[in-house]
């Protein structure tokens, strides 16, 4: 990627293991994303950079795993290099790390400027639970959500921070005219996008995407709505069988 005092210390016990139950750590990753200058005889590396995701999607071949659209997106990065004899191209070079430090080539499936979004597909990711999905299931200002994420690639073997926070209503776009945003009173920074908003039931509401610059403990999402037609074609028409990923 929050804001009665009793003489008696309350019981939490009920209440911490509920929120391990709805916690989706099996579906969540760690991805790595690698900004190469390609031509047919080198390679440059131009930079690197840390996001979250969540399966949305298992295949006999791999996953599909939401992230943030600006994680998949190289296209604004600038190079040159002056060289007659040859052309070079930016490429991004993706790469999901699960919570047993398991690493998995990805590929970019499907994405979205307007929103945010971007579905990658991870290739012999298997095995692993996708988040639970309702898209009925729509946010009500004040109720409680809850954020798993890495904020600056603080992620360990079996360990990813838990955030909490409330949502709190919908902003419009000032770019995309008809676009609403939900906000949430999660903590995020870099490493944050991307990573899924639930329910105190456990189903996936949002996605970080960006967070107030100048406070940090506001976030933005796309819309339930939004985000679930995005994910639609995905969720009912994807390949199962492997994409193929240039290496």
């Amino acid at each position: 990627m929050l804001f009665s005092t009793s003489c008696t210390a309350p019981n939490l016990s009920n209440l911490n293991y509920t929120l391990s139950s709805i916690l989706p750590r099996d579906s969540f990753v760690k991805i790595e994303v690698t900004v190469v200058l390609k031509s047919k005889t080198q390679q440059l590396i131009l930079g690197e950079a840390v996001a979250s995701g969540a399966i949305v999607k298992t295949t006999r071949a791999g996953s599909y795993v939401l992230t943030a659209q600006h994680v998949c997106d190289v296209s604004m990065e600038e190079a040159s290099i002056e060289n007659e004899e040859e052309n070079f191209e930016v490429v991004g070079k993706f790469r999901a790390v699960d919570l047993e430090r398991f690493q998995f080539d990805a590929i970019v499936y499907r994405e979205s400027d307007k929103i945010d979004a971007c579905i990658i597909f991870v290739k012999n990711l298997i095995g692993r639970k996708a988040i639970k999905l309702n898209k009925s299931k729509k946010p009500e200002i004040g109720k409680k959500a809850y954020n798993i994420a890495g904020p600056a690639g603080f992620v360990g073997e079996n360990m990813v921070p838990i955030f909490e926070g409330y949502y709190s209503g919908q902003i419009a776009s000032h770019i995309n005219p008809g676009i609403k945003f939900d906000i949430y009173t999660i903590p995020a920074i870099g490493g944050s996008s991307g990573s899924p908003v639930i329910d105190e039931k456990g189903n996936l509401i949002g996605m970080i995407f960006a967070v107030h610059r100048n406070f940090n403990h506001i976030s933005f999402s796309p819309s339930t709505d939004d985000l679930y037609k995005f994910m639609l074609p995905i969720l009912r028409n994807a390949p199962v069988k492997p994409l193929e990923i240039e290496k």
